[in-house]
């Protein structure tokens, strides 16, 4: 239960139904049942299907419309009409049961309430996301937490996949640059140029983890200068936001464990592709024009294969299909046309007109 709200039957969770419908149409899809089983799951289905038909005009209720009359499904509803956390997650968790439902049985009233509930989260997504940080859990409370962040990358996914529409794609993108999730592949290293360097200690969980619990999260505890005569390479254990700056990497082994460097190609980055997202729809992109673009092909662990430079004097679009952090650099993987399989830097192209 959320902490610090108690509540007392009978009361209808927008993303708990949501959740049970998408069960109970996932078991009437299963192979080997009978159909008196499968009838079954379905009359489950439609009895939790019309819970999320019920409005803030009666009780429980856990479906409103707010003061600009945008649809939400409350996992909170509170006791007064049209009250509740407004929370995210929540919500397209109970979209998600919407999308079953109307998959499974074509009812129009559940594509109309997963229509309407998309137009809600587009429309609201600026006050879920918290630029350069971790975004919001909801919006009565406005907390931001390192455990819900990385499900609101994976559930704009989803949305991504389930309409095709653009605009989550570019939100989604958003939110993976403002905090990546800290998830490193095994085995990690970043490549690190000849020269000085500014390596940090900072005040995190054990394991380099944004604390929230501490007085001053993320704050810079030492600094040490250091210059390396080649080129080198240190193993890392994690890649994350740090409050106030950029994306740093933790060091995992060797003179420097425990120490912090920023991210900054061609200085400091991870070798090879990291945070792969496909789209199942073709994006599009356009270059930035009369500016010369470097475009890459990559080998093995992101070893640079072909680059070749590009300009155009007037605006062209190319497609892509997958978005990735390449060598410490947010990149786009044209599809089709003359630069099939090159990568541009996220930073030298317009995607999707955002």
């Amino acid at each position: 239960m959320h902490s610090g709200v108690d509540y007392k039957a009978p009361w209808y969770s927008g993303m708990a139904q949501g959740e049970a419908i998408s069960l109970f149409v996932q078991l009437a899809q299963l192979e080997g049942i009978t159909e008196s089983e499968r009838t079954l799951y379905m009359a489950a289905a439609h009895g939790a299907f019309s819970s999320l038909l019920r409005g803030d005009n009666g009780v429980p209720w856990c479906v409103n419309k707010d003061r600009a009359g945008y649809l939400w499904i409350q996992e909170y509803p509170f006791k007064t009409a049209g009250a509740g956390d407004y929370t995210y997650n929540g919500m397209v968790f109970a979209m998600f049961g919407l999308w079953d439902y109307f998959q499974a049985t074509g009812n129009a009233l559940a594509a109309k309430l997963y229509d309407g509930a998309c137009t809600t989260m587009a429309r609201y997504f600026p006050l879920l996301r918290n630029a350069r940080g971790l975004s919001y859990y909801c919006q009565t409370h406005r907390i931001q937490t390192d455990s819900y962040h990385p499900h609101h990358i994976t559930l704009w996914r989803q949305l991504h996949w389930q309409t095709n529409s653009v605009v989550f794609a570019n939100q989604m993108d958003l939110l993976i640059d403002d905090f990546p999730p800290y998830v490193l592949p095994a085995g990690a290293s970043i490549a690190i140029a000849k020269g000085t360097h500014t390596l940090y200690k900072i005040a995190t969980k054990p394991d380099g983890s944004y604390d929230k619990n501490l007085a001053a999260p993320d704050k810079i505890l030492s600094t040490k200068k250091v210059t390396f005569a080649k080129a080198t390479g240190a193993p890392v254990s994690m890649r994350r936001r740090i409050k106030g700056a950029g994306i740093w990497y933790q060091i995992s082994a060797g003179a420097y464990k425990g120490h912090w460097i920023g991210e900054a190609f061609p200085n400091a980055f991870l070798r090879g592709e990291y945070l792969p997202t496909d789209y199942r729809v073709q994006r599009t992109l356009t270059f930035r024009t009369n500016t010369d673009i470097p475009v890459y092909q990559f080998g093995t662990n992101g070893v640079v294969g072909t680059t070749k430079n590009v300009k155009y004097a007037t605006a062209t679009t190319a497609t892509f299909d997958r978005r990735s952090i390449v060598n410490g650099r947010a990149m786009c993987r044209i599809s089709a046309g003359e630069l099939a399989g090159y990568w541009v830097p996220a930073n030298q192209v317009v995607t999707d007109g955002a």
